[in-house]
């Protein structure tokens, strides 16, 4: 924010220095550096020059522009964080939307996703708003600058840039129900906490995504939630909605054929912890906290996670207590992701049987008649349910071939063609007995003898003191050795990996598993990476990794996103918010990382 007393200077000077070095060395960039007025109270500041057109910190602008000039209704944007938020997104976006064909390659703003975020590209103050952008001055042939392409910048695109924002009818209503939706996205949020329910699917929600895209499918068949578990929320701005309450502590299994629907309803719950903008079609799937989605990641890297409680024994005599692997397997890897999502606190969990190791989710009953079970070393994850529903965890399957997890489940919804109905309690026992009668394989018996141990597990009934210790499901609180957390420079942010150069070596974060889906743009990313580096400062050899997480999720709560910043001083960077537990993972997943015995 610039102040009456910043020394600043008229635009036609910045106009004249243009002309003056063009054909001059890229150093001569340094000439730009400083604060210029146009008319009307807005204000350009040329913070930093790139020292050459591949130096990795871009060069930054940024433009302040009075409330008196853009014409909004300033207590929308500045009465409350809703309209802070709101703000924040729809100058972004409006910004991104002139320089993808004004500006390029020599002005960048990041565009927002689907979701809205706390974010740097835009600040917010009293009397107007301020927009950083990236600024790399234009070169012509052997990097000599180009007077004529900067004084275009500066005297026709950003000057579009900002008439661009001024508001018009249609932009003050777009603002205004990106505010109206956050507000009530967030009041529905804590109406299902109060309610004791963990997610939130409205009537008429689009769920499928259009390819690999994360904007709504045309012509897709709008959500609608069976009539037994529809239930009503009356919101501030959109008045009543009706839609499926997903009960917490539960668990919930949506059953069905494949390409039927059922995945597409897990990924949209695993992104229902954001804030989705007016028309994405998900603006009303609620999660009360993120709901991670556990996979299979071959090939992943595991540090210190006790996996005792579904693996007793592994080839070569490895400590499941203490599981460390450069290359975890299928069910491993599954395992210790479970443990690592219940250790960073989450409220529920979210499992595709599609990307599921079938070993870890179960044994069948003929496996199970064959194999004693003193010799089979996995723990399959539905005999742990009930060790895992004791902490309040939620449960969330999608299932197609495996029909037992219907006798364990709490309620059963089939999907059928995107459409949702439920089976009732007293028809699941009849559709599962007729369908063992059915079969005729006469390997029925085992499956009663598994839902009437879950049951009585349960009750607390008839364990005996072997199973209990068995069924109890471990939780180590990991302690990151001290200088494991590398503080290095952030050379790679990108939705697949993370590079931080640390101590002569690359250190590369693997991004590619379930998390991939659920960063919504790079300017996330590129937080998320530079958060990695500053959780350095709290492990000190003595504070658990999800304490880490959260002393650095508290450090942006109360001082911005630009604490992360490690060249804050020097200039602004884009950044986006993040989960706690999107760090979680990605600090589990980091090469150095050491765990305390």
């Amino acid at each position: 924010m610039f102040t009456k007393d910043t020394e600043s200077f008229d635009i036609d000077r910045l106009l004249l220095i243009s002309n003056k070095i063009d054909g001059a060395g890229y150093g001569a960039s340094k000439n730009l550096l400083g604060i210029y007025k146009y008319d009307e109270g807005i204000t350009l500041a040329i913070d930093r020059v790139p020292r050459d057109p591949s130096d990795p910190l871009p060069g930054k602008l940024r433009i302040f522009i009075p409330f008196d000039f853009l014409r909004y209704n300033k207590d929308t944007i500045t009465k409350d964080r809703h309209g802070i938020l709101a703000a924040k997104h729809f100058f972004t976006e409006q910004s991104y939307r002139t320089l993808r064909y004004e500006g390029r390659p020599w002005l960048w703003i990041d565009p927002p996703g689907q979701a809205v975020l706390d974010r740097t590209s835009v600040e917010i103050f009293e009397e107007g708003i301020e927009l950083q952008i990236d600024f790399i001055p234009p070169f012509k042939s052997r990097r000599k600058l180009s007077g004529g392409r900067l004084r275009r910048l500066f005297s026709d695109t950003i000057p579009r840039i900002i008439n661009e924002l001024k508001a018009t009818n249609k932009k003050r209503q777009i603002l205004q129900k990106i505010r109206d939706t956050l507000e009530d996205q967030e009041y529905l949020r804590k109406l299902l906490k109060e309610e004791n329910y963990i997610a939130f699917i409205a009537d008429g929600s689009i769920l499928p995504r259009r390819g690999e895209t994360d904007f709504p499918m045309p012509n897709a068949i709008p959500f609608k939630a069976p009539d037994k578990y529809t239930v009503e929320f009356e919101l501030r701005n959109h008045g009543v909605i009706s839609g499926l309450a997903i009960p917490a502590g539960k668990v919930v299994v949506f059953a069905g054929a494949n390409f039927h629907g059922k995945t597409t309803i897990l990924e949209a719950l695993a992104v229902a912890h954001y804030n989705h903008i007016p028309g994405d079609g998900r603006e009303f799937v609620i999660s009360v906290d993120e709901l991670p989605l556990i996979t299979v990641e071959n090939r992943r890297i595991v540090r210190g996670v006790d996996i005792s409680s579904f693996m007793k024994t592994l080839p070569g005599s490895v400590d499941t207590h203490n599981f460390t692997t450069e290359n975890a397997s299928g069910s491993t890897s599954q395992a210790a992701s479970l443990i690592e999502a219940i250790e960073s606190r989450v409220p529920g969990i979210l499992i595709d049987e599609d990307s599921s190791a079938v070993n870890f989710l179960l044994r069948d009953h003929l496996l199970q008649r064959i194999i004693p079970s003193d010799l089979e070393p996995i723990t399959p994850l539905i005999d742990m349910l009930p060790a895992i529903k004791k902490k309040g965890i939620s449960l969330i399957f999608a299932i197609g071939a495996l029909g037992d997890f219907l006798r364990v489940s709490d309620t059963i919804f089939l999907v059928s063609h995107y459409k949702i109905s439920e089976i009732f309690a007293q028809g699941r026992v009849d559709l599962i007995k007729k369908a063992e009668e059915d079969l005729a394989l006469g390997v029925a018996e085992p499956s009663k003898i598994r839902i009437n141990k879950f049951e009585a597990n349960l009750a607390h009934d008839n364990i005996s003191t072997k199973q209990d210790k068995r069924k109890h499901l471990h939780i180590k609180h990991r302690v990151p050795l001290s200088g494991t957390i590398p503080d290095g420079k952030i050379k790679k942010a990108s939705y697949e990996e993370i590079i931080i150069s640390w101590r002569g070596r690359s250190i590369s974060i693997n991004l590619r598993g379930a998390i991939r889906k659920t960063l919504k743009e790079k300017a996330q990313v590129r937080a998320l990476a530079f958060a990695i580096v500053y959780a350095s400062k709290y492990a000190d050899g003595k504070t658990p990794l999800s304490d880490i997480v959260d002393k650095v999720m508290t450090d942006i709560r109360n001082y911005g996103l630009n604490v992360i910043n490690p060249y804050k001083d020097e200039v602004p960077l884009n950044l986006a918010s993040f989960t706690k537990y999107q760090l979680f993972y990605s600090l589990s997943r980091l090469p150095t990382l050491k765990i305390k015995s």
